[in-house]
């Protein structure tokens, strides 16, 4: 038993917060690395909101991007991890570019 009401179960968990969905591909647009697709699951109704954004989970997004090798320098032949990786996103619910520096923890 969860006395708050918040532990995960599945997707969500019945309040807004933990009731979020992204989708992340990668970029037909050579200005960027992966587009990413927010949607806010409706707690009460069948229903998602692809509306607005997340700043929690848009931090995610660089380093999702990452570690799936999406950007195009880690493409490059010559790709040599940095300290810092910036990651170009292009964030469709709001029509705006992003540009999210990621810490590389192994550096």
């Amino acid at each position: 038993p969860d006395a708050t009401g918040m532990q995960l179960n599945g997707l969500g968990g019945g309040i807004s917060s933990t009731s979020k969905v992204c989708i992340i591909s990668e970029s037909d647009s050579p200005a960027h690395d992966v587009s990413y697709l927010f949607g806010q699951v409706s707690i009460k109704e069948n229903y998602i909101d692809w509306g607005g954004s997340c700043a929690n989970l848009s931090a995610a997004v660089g380093l999702y991007a990452l570690r799936n090798k999406l950007t195009r320098r880690q493409k490059k032949e010559s790709f040599l991890p940095k300290a810092s990786e910036q990651v170009y996103v292009w964030q469709e619910n709001l029509k705006q570019d992003m540009i999210i520096d990621v810490a590389n923890p192994s550096m």
